[in-house]
């Protein structure tokens, strides 16, 4: 069936746009692009008209992501691009954003940015085609770290994902008791064909790989974790270039179980989670015609 089109953004940028993200109360959306341009829009409007409120010259090359903070620290926003730099901003009024700071650490194209979830402070991971994933850490103090930077994969890291935080009974009856700080989990996906799951280990003050998952025929072009409310498992969805959709699942944190969620005939580049987590992944599929489909997948909640 053909969706229904609610309103439409004339962004007038001069490229491709590879990126939307929407703030977390879904007032203000961000857009970003080949012209190194990230545009704001205030679409909490009535008469489905979003206003231009911000234009931000972000970037030399192609802005591939955006990502928004929680609002706990203010109004935040991240990108990444080509450039292989990665730009933390800040709105200091209204309309007027200023980058707070940067890494240019990568040797090669930053893909994808994520924050972790709010309880770990701010935060931010990136991944890059050289390989490995930076974390930027802002400090008590409101001064930044230098960035963290690990090597995931051999090849290119195209997604990363944010595992929702385990409660500390969950932890305590998982994992021996560390610390009363929460675990902190990421997932990546590479075109070495494999998801791999990495766990901060807060004695050795780094992340070290707890699992690697293994089925794609090729590249794997996204990975999202799924929200967890309440849930007694984890749950990641990946997508990759051989037009394939898995759906892992893990009862004991550590090994997990593949299902097939789709096959589809060409690329498979984005997947992501509904809020609530327990009833939809939306996926959406470039074709050779490059026309973009979307497949939307019901998942029953186990008992």
């Amino acid at each position: 069936k053909m969706a229904t089109l609610l309103t439409q953004i004339e962004t007038k940028q001069e490229g491709m746009i590879h990126d939307a993200q929407y703030d977390y109360y879904g007032r203000r959306l961000a857009v970003c692009s080949s012209d190194g341009i990230i545009e704001i829009y205030d679409v909490s409007v009535s008469d489905n008209q979003p206003n231009k409120v911000a234009s931000i010259k972000a970037h030399t090359s192609p802005v591939w992501q955006v990502a928004w903070a929680h609002p706990k620290f203010g109004s935040i926003l991240a990108s990444c691009g080509f450039d292989k730099k990665v730009v933390i901003w800040q709105e200091a009024k209204l309309g007027d954003w200023h980058e707070v700071t940067s890494s240019q650490d990568h040797q090669a194209s930053v893909n994808s940015i994520v924050f972790a979830p709010w309880e770990c402070g701010l935060k931010l991971a990136a991944g890059s085609s050289d390989g490995k994933i930076s974390i930027l850490s802002r400090k008590s103090d409101n001064t930044w770290e230098r960035p963290y930077i690990f090597e995931a994969h051999k090849l290119g890291v195209n997604a990363i994902s944010w595992a929702p935080l385990l409660n500390y009974e969950e932890m305590n009856n998982n994992f021996p008791i560390e610390t009363s700080r929460p675990l902190q989990r990421l997932a990546s996906a590479s075109c070495d064909g494999t998801v791999r799951i990495w766990r901060y280990d807060s004695q050795k003050n780094q992340f070290t790989q707890a699992s690697e998952l293994k089925r794609h025929q090729n590249w794997v072009r996204d990975v999202a974790w799924c929200p967890n409310i309440g849930s007694p498992y984890d749950t990641i969805a990946s997508c990759g270039e051989d037009g394939s959709v898995y759906i892992w699942t893990s009862q004991d944190r550590e090994k997990f179980e593949p299902k097939l969620l789709g096959q589809f005939e060409g690329p498979v580049w984005r997947g992501s989670w509904s809020v609530s987590g327990l009833s939809l992944i939306h996926i959406s599929e470039p074709t050779r015609q490059a026309e973009i489909s979307y497949a939307v997948f019901c998942l029953k909640k186990k008992k």
